[in-house]
């Protein structure tokens, strides 16, 4: 494959594929995405390097965030409770971008790239040859909520069902007259790695990284306590659609 043919699979022109492969400059947004698909053989292996080397090289990832990182590239199983927005594993590069341009002092447009190449790349998960069971439970408010603009809204809400479809991966959605349910009390996931004990990430102000059995042995039964309270996956996918077409197009 030419530079110029890489180029318009990763939307860039033969040029920037040049300083890419001569280290004379970073990856742009979507970059690894990019090759993953050029080379799908390689499994991911793009967006997973580029990961790695901004976890070990000092990139906009924070130091406290690399345990998890870690457990969820070595994850069997994801559980992630989500009320207040769509899982950052699921969100689209201008979804992650409004997010991130909402909640830091430094709006730059390097930082800005930097944070939402490095959330884009954890998704690379997915392209792995054993890729982990992901099993996602959000509230239906998530849905309805106003990230970025109504486009945006409305493409984050398709590529979430065209997800939802894999094998491996369930999302469902709590109804909004459900009404009061276990999972009130916070936002958390938990991921399972063969042969390690369960690691929790609580979604806070500042995150915290928990493996105490006791809290995590809790929160996994509030996991499959709201899980019950959801809709099943299909249905939930009819809701994503729906609101895609009828409150986020036009």
């Amino acid at each position: 494959m030419s530079q110029a043919q890489l180029g318009a699979v990763c939307h860039c022109d033969g040029s920037v594929v040049s300083r890419v492969e001569g280290a004379e400059c970073d990856p742009p947004e979507g970059f690894a995405a990019g090759c993953d698909e050029a080379f799908p053989d390689m499994f991911g292996w793009f967006s997973r390097f580029c990961l790695e080397y901004r976890l070990w090289g000092g990139g906009p990832i924070p130091r406290w965030f690399e345990d998890w990182l870690i457990a969820e590239q070595r994850a069997v199983t994801l559980r992630i409770w989500q009320p207040v927005v769509i899982p950052g594993l699921f969100q689209t590069a201008d979804y992650a971008r409004a997010l991130f341009a909402a909640a830091q002092t430094d709006i730059s447009t390097e930082s800005l790239d930097n944070l939402v190449a490095a959330r884009i790349a954890r998704q690379a998960i997915f392209a792995a040859p054993e890729p982990p069971q992901v099993i996602a439970v959000i509230e239906e408010a998530v849905l309805h909520r106003l990230i970025g603009s109504r486009q945006i809204m409305h493409d984050q809400l398709i590529r979430l069902a065209g997800i939802s479809e894999r094998p491996f991966i369930s999302i469902q959605v709590i109804a909004d007259n459900t009404g009061a349910h276990a999972g009130l009390a916070g936002t958390f996931q938990i991921a399972s790695v063969e042969g390690r004990p369960d690691l929790m990430l609580i979604d806070a102000i500042e995150d915290q990284l928990t493996d105490q059995n006791a809290l995590v042995r809790k929160a996994a039964v509030v996991f499959d306590r709201v899980r019950g309270d959801a809709l099943p996956r299909t249905i939930s996918r009819d809701l994503m659609l729906k609101v895609a077409g009828e409150q986020w197009i036009g």
